[in-house]
């Protein structure tokens, strides 16, 4: 978000950038700004068009901060926690997801925008774990803490925001789209300031002090010049500007340039530089509304400065010696939360969309490329979020002393759409039993077990036949099995198929690069694969990973079915991490590539049944490998087979007779209940429809016995 026009504005002033060659120093980064930028940094991790690849994007995070530690700069991370509560930012937030959705809708028809994948946040914040890179989440906006921290250290700021080119930092504002991270340059002899040899990172520099003086303004006054141009809160402002804005444009416009908004923005700095105090800009904003607008548009104007407002600062604490004071937190006090998670939440330990369930009763899910037609991918996951919800608002009372509800807004047939989610305050145990939810207050004195039951009954499931999978992928599985029970439109064993190959994927090319490194496995990567079994499906997946690129074809079906299993994965993981992580972390890097995942799906969507599907993965992927790979696969296919469902399939004579069955197979009478999770499923002008699933003896016809 930011000052609308004031980038490009300042970028016709080269003047007021200098270069800055970056080492041997401290450096705060806006963390939101950071993820964006080395998701969408040429060239791009992704388009979004398959959901992503975040094993390049977790091989970009760890490169850039790797380069810092090679031009011996320190980063520290800020990060925005839930939306303020004032919500003085909810018509731009609005308005964001509106246009973020636009773009995502665009992506299918083959528009060249960029839609960031929905758990490229999940994917980043395990580089920073990975890598100890220090970070905190504010309890809300971050840009002010952000700022606060760099003086406080003495450093500059970096960012992708234009709200930085307004705050008041000493030592300067670095923007990331100046940033020459990926190619760290040697000090020359003749600019000896550091030791010979010494690296750095080619970047510019901004001060608005430099700024001010060109335009003649004060420093104190540039808030101000945002509000007038219209910051993120321009949506809340509506019209109650526009009197003094249409004064501002009478008496100081004048299209010098013929960009509209540059001159814009010129005449309000030919306005503000004849004031000297805020109080003196603020009542010539004021003064052009009568009555009661007058103190209402003064107390927008005040919400608005607040946001450039240095208050006394928890991070700045935090990264000067100090500890994080839960009980000196604003979101203890709004909404009641105990310290131990307010702890949680400052520690980026769980997500910031549970700080907005506590202090707002309002989530807005994550954008990502879909169906259009379809109705949200959140409709997969929905009993797990009112799980979630549940345990973070139980014993919380609305205004109305009912029970609180929580508003949710997500794209749905290509528009953004609201709804309200009623909590769950129980739920159905694994042996049919009820289980009341827990409070906040009462998960730390829980036993893991019961922790881990809760979890397994929100995605309705038993807990020991995911406990005997590798733990790596028992979450992963979890989230596979809600998505079979819950998806609309429904997903087919092709693309779950495929998916699981996927998962075998990345354990061998996450292995591989150990290996290349002559680094010892991360325990959670040392499943029972053989070098030949890893050489095996890196070698034959590869062709089919490039040959998505290369064709370009996109399958809405299979757009829609992985936008499901990611948000199912993404509210899992936010309610494993409130339930203190009975489960282990996923890493997307590993489970997920959008690439490979779609042009396997193309390619296993005509064969008739499960079975051929799995065959056909065994003999062109996994090859003449050793059985450790064959009993892996296997492994994962065990709990999720009962519930795979093959698409139908119409066979027709050439006179039009009805083709006859296969041996062994019988068409179901119309007594017999759908596959679990068909509802609403394929085609309707279907003959015959095949369910060949077995469970045991799957690779019987290769010659391989389990």
């Amino acid at each position: 978000m930011g000052v609308k026009g004031l980038t490009s504005m300042i970028e016709q002033h080269p003047s007021l950038f200098t270069r800055h060659c970056l080492h041997d120093a401290r450096l705060v980064i806006d963390g939101n700004a950071l993820k964006y930028f080395l998701y969408q940094d040429r060239p791009p991790c992704d388009n979004g068009h398959h959901g992503g690849r975040y094993q390049i994007f977790s091989a970009k995070c760890q490169r850039f901060f790797l380069n810092l530690a090679e031009c011996n700069i320190s980063p520290y991370l800020v990060f925005d926690g839930a939306l303020e509560m004032d919500d003085k930012k909810l018509a731009e937030t609005k308005s964001r997801s509106q246009e973020r959705i636009r773009t995502a809708v665009a992506i299918p028809s083959g528009s060249g925008g960029i839609a960031v994948s929905p758990c490229s946040a999940l994917v980043f914040m395990k580089v920073l774990d990975d890598l100890g890179i220090p970070y905190v989440f504010c309890d809300f906006e971050a840009d002010a803490e952000t700022a606060a921290l760099a003086n406080a250290l003495d450093c500059a700021a970096a960012s992708g925001d234009s709200d930085f080119y307004i705050m008041d930092l000493r030592d300067g504002y670095l923007p990331l789209n100046h940033f020459d991270w990926m190619n760290p340059k040697m000090i020359k002899v003749s600019e000896a300031a550091a030791p010979s040899g010494q690296l750095y990172i080619e970047c510019k520099k901004y001060k608005s002090s430099a700024f001010c003086k060109m335009f003649h303004v004060k420093q104190t006054l540039l808030p101000i010049l945002a509000t007038a141009v219209g910051n993120d809160y321009k949506d809340t402002f509506g019209a109650s500007l526009d009197p003094f804005q249409s004064f501002v444009h009478s008496k100081f416009f004048s299209s010098k340039t013929g960009r509209r908004s540059y001159d814009q923005i010129v005449s309000y700095l030919s306005w503000l530089k004849e004031k000297e105090t805020k109080e003196e800009a603020i009542y010539d904003m004021v003064r052009h509304v009568r009555g009661a607008d007058r103190e209402k548009l003064r107390r927008l104007i005040d919400a608005s400065l607040e946001m450039y407002h240095f208050s006394d600062s928890l991070t700045v604490a935090h990264f000067t010696g100090g500890q994080l004071n839960p009980k000196r937190s604003k979101l203890a006090a709004c909404a009641s939360v105990p310290p131990w998670f307010v702890d949680l939440l400052n520690r980026g330990k769980v997500a910031a969309m549970c700080a907005n369930v506590l202090c707002n009763k309002r989530v807005f899910l994550k954008i990502q490329v879909e169906d259009s037609r379809q109705v949200s991918a959140g409709g997969a996951s929905l009993n797990i979020r009112a799980i979630l919800y549940g345990i973070l608002l139980k014993g919380q009372k609305s205004a109305s002393r009912r029970p609180p509800v929580v508003e949710e807004y997500a794209q749905s047939s290509g528009s953004l759409k609201h709804s309200i989610v009623e909590p769950a305050y129980d739920i159905a145990g694994c042996d049919g039993r009820k289980l009341a939810l827990p409070s906040l207050q009462d998960i730390p004195d829980m036993y893991e077990t019961d922790r881990r039951e809760i979890l397994l009954a929100a995605a309705g499931i038993g807990g020991s036949v995911i406990l005997s999978i590798p733990a790596l992928f028992q979450l992963a599985t979890c989230v596979t099995l809600n998505l079979l029970s819950h998806a609309n439109p429904p997903v087919y064993s092709d693309q779950i198929v495929a998916l699981l190959v996927s998962w075998l994927h990345g354990v061998a090319a996450s292995r591989q690069k150990y290996i290349n490194k002559d680094q010892d496995t991360p325990k959670l990567l040392q499943v029972d694969l053989e070098n030949s079994d890893m050489h095996a499906i890196l070698t034959n997946c590869k062709p089919h990973e490039n040959k998505y690129e290369e064709s370009r074809q996109l399958d809405v079906e299979v757009i829609q079915a992985m936008a499901q299993w990611q948000q199912c994965l993404l509210d899992l993981v936010h309610l494993n991490k409130v339930l203190l992580s009975p489960f282990v972390y996923p890493d997307m890097a590993v489970l997920y590539n959008g690439p490979l995942i779609h042009s396997l799906c193309i390619i296993l969507k005509p064969m008739s049944s499960t079975e051929q599907q799995l065959q056909w993965v065994v003999r062109e992927l996994l090859g003449d490998t050793m059985p450790g790979i064959h009993a892996l696969l296997d492994q994962l296919l065990k709990p999720l087979s009962p519930f795979l469902m093959p698409r139908k399939r119409t066979n027709k004579s050439k006179k039009g007779k009805k083709a006859p069955s296969r041996p062994g197979t019988s068409r179901p009478s119309m007594d017999t209940p759908p596959a679990r999770g068909a509802e609403g499923g394929a085609e309707r002008d279907t003959e015959e429809v095949f369910y060949s699933v077995r469970v045991s003896n799957r690779f019987a016809a290769l010659g391989w016995n389990e």
